[in-house]
């Protein structure tokens, strides 16, 4: 879907999520630890840090911010790894 406040997005879990982004996957201490970090340093969120999913098969915790003007970065930890690797 088009959105005309800014990139393209597409509708995932209530949350409007950029198209263009790129990402790494995290143990979830290390999500924990980055998303602190981030707070800290009052980083502003496309999408706060959350689980996604919880309790289904693709549960994730995520966040979403901005690095570049046209650049977003996401940041994961997958509950089962196996799930993700097999797409």
């Amino acid at each position: 879907m088009a959105n005309s406040d800014g990139p393209e997005t597409n509708l995932v879990d209530s949350h409007a999520v950029p198209v263009r982004h790129w990402g790494v996957i995290l143990t979830i201490a290390d999500w924990r630890n980055l998303a602190e970090r981030l707070k800290q340093h009052r980083v502003e969120f496309v999408i706060e840090p959350y689980i996604r999913f919880q309790g289904e098969v693709g549960e994730q915790a995520t966040m979403f911010f901005s690095i570049l003007a046209v650049m977003h970065w996401s940041s994961r930890h997958l509950s089962k790894m196996g799930v993700f690797l097999k797409r």
